[in-house]
Order: structure tokens, then sequence, then C-alpha cells
């Protein structure tokens, strides 16, 4: 199955939903979607049920409850916890997936949100109302907009720290509201697993598929270094790379092996993370 990819349209209308519920409950300050979620008579409960699912909203005689799993997102007041409430908060406010749980027509299903390319469409849908919820457009645009000569790893702590969301949240909205760079994030998961996410400039110009095996990596590479644990929690290794180093149908040597700088971190219990960027830069598209 193809991996659903909403149209600009769509995305723009969830991003504007999820934007006017975090300026009417939460003007001025960080939003908290649990106040939301009782404020709209949504009972909610927090408890522990193993690794069946971050988050679910169920609909019993046309009354919400949501689940959240301490299991998977630690405590009920960090940045993932807070992800899984909005992504389930997405879910109830976008119509169709509403009325759809309401009407019977589709079942509660589990919710994975640490999962950063999910492929059913409900889910990516709700997963981008839970990232404009918690981090407004229009506030992330105050915030990097005098900062956006570069992307940085500041970029993505800066968004963290005042939004208090996941340090993966925050990555995932600095790349793909890096309009006008190429740069791309990778994360590498102590159990193995890798995700990562490609500003859309970058996808724009044929750059659309990572390497996900980390023995192709360069032994000596910033990446490395910190997979090897050489490096202290959350400092960085820098070097210089070639896109095909790390991107699929890239020739060395070619007019597309891009020169890209590598700047990795050490996240503890949450691995490692990569950000790549190249001193190319292209035309905004809008």
């Amino acid at each position: 199955m193809a991996r659903y990819v909403m149209e600009e349209r769509r995305a723009c209308e969830i991003a504007e939903l999820a934007q006017s519920v975090a300026d009417y409950y939460f003007p001025e300050v960080w939003i908290d979607p649990e106040s939301v979620i009782r404020d709209l008579g949504i009972t909610l409960s927090f408890n522990y049920y193993g690794n069946c699912f971050d988050g679910m909203l169920e609909c019993r005689q046309s009354r919400f409850h949501i689940y959240c799993n301490l299991n998977r997102v630690g405590n009920s007041t960090n940045g993932r916890a807070r992800f899984t409430l909005g992504h389930e908060m997405g879910h109830y406010f976008i119509d169709d997936h509403r009325n759809a749980l309401r009407s019977g027509k589709a079942p509660s299903h589990p919710s994975f949100c640490s999962d950063s390319q999910p492929e059913l469409a409900v889910e990516i849908e709700a997963n981008h109302f839970a990232s404009h919820l918690l981090m407004p457009r229009d506030r992330v645009a105050k915030l990097l907009s005098p900062r956006r000569q570069v992307v940085s790893l500041a970029d993505v702590l800066l968004l963290e720290s005042s939004f208090r969301v996941s340090f993966q949240s925050a990555a995932i909205r600095v790349i793909e509201t890096a309009q006008d760079h190429m740069c791309a994030g990778v994360m590498w998961r102590p159990d193995g697993g890798v995700w990562y996410v490609i500003s859309p400039v970058f996808r724009l110009a044929g750059y659309t598929s990572i390497f996900r095996d980390r023995n192709k990596l360069a032994s000596d590479c910033a990446t490395q270094k910190c997979l090897r644990g050489e490096l202290s929690l959350s400092s960085t290794s820098e070097n210089v790379t070639t896109a095909s180093q790390w991107f699929y149908n890239v020739w060395p040597g070619s007019d597309r092996d891009v020169i890209l700088d590598e700047v990795a971190t050490r996240l503890g219990a949450h691995g490692v993370f990569t950000l790549l960027t190249s001193h190319r830069m292209k035309t905004r598209f809008s």
C-alpha cells in the first residue's frame, strides 16, 4: 500500500483547524491538551496498556473517551504524552474522523504516535493536527524566522523548550517548515529503528529516501562516533559529507552528489539524531 500523501489544501485546512483550537484555548501560552480534552467533556484515562498503543480515541453511545498508554509515553505531562493527546484530539476535531467513529463506520483503532512515518491517512492527518496544535504555525514562524539563515540543532532545541514537545516532534517541525533549505534529519533509535524527515525543497530536488542501515555509514563520521558512545550526552560531533553517502539514487561524483554538513548528537535513551544540511538554497515554494 502506497503511503498516503496529503494534498496541500487538506494539509492547510487541518493546520488552520489546529491553530484555531490553540488560539481559542491558549492564545498566548503553551498548549495543554489535557485541559482542552476535559473542557470538551471527553473522558481520559492514563494507564499501563503494554505495547498495544500510544493512544486511542473510543466512542460509545456518542460519548468519547481517550486512552493514553504510560508504558509507551512515559509520564502524563512529557512531550510524547502531550503529542499523543494532541493526536487523539485530531481524530475528534477533524470532522470525518469523528463522524466515522460516532457512526460506527470506523472502529476505534490504536495509534502509535512515535511512528514518524505512518501509512494510514487518518494517522498522518492526526499527526499533522497534533503538530500544528502544539506548535502553531504563526508562533513557530515568530521563533524561527529571525534565525533561518541556517537550519541547526539550536532550532530544534528552541521549539522543544518553547512548546514543551519531544525532541522528535520539534525536529520534524523544524525540517518540514524549512521551505528554503535543503536539509534532513535522521533518528537512530537504540532498538535499531530508524526514521527520517526531509525538507520539502530537498524532496522536490529528488532526494527522497535515506539509507537506514547504520553499517553503511562511514566508520569515522560524526553519526558513527555518537552511535559508538564516544561522545558525552547532548554533545555534538560534526563533519562534511556528501549526498551519495546518505541518499538512494545519488551517484558519487555526480551533479546531485552535493556537499552536506553532518551534525550528530546523542539523546540518551532516545538514541542519536543526525542533521544534514546543504549550503545550496532554493526559491521558496508556496
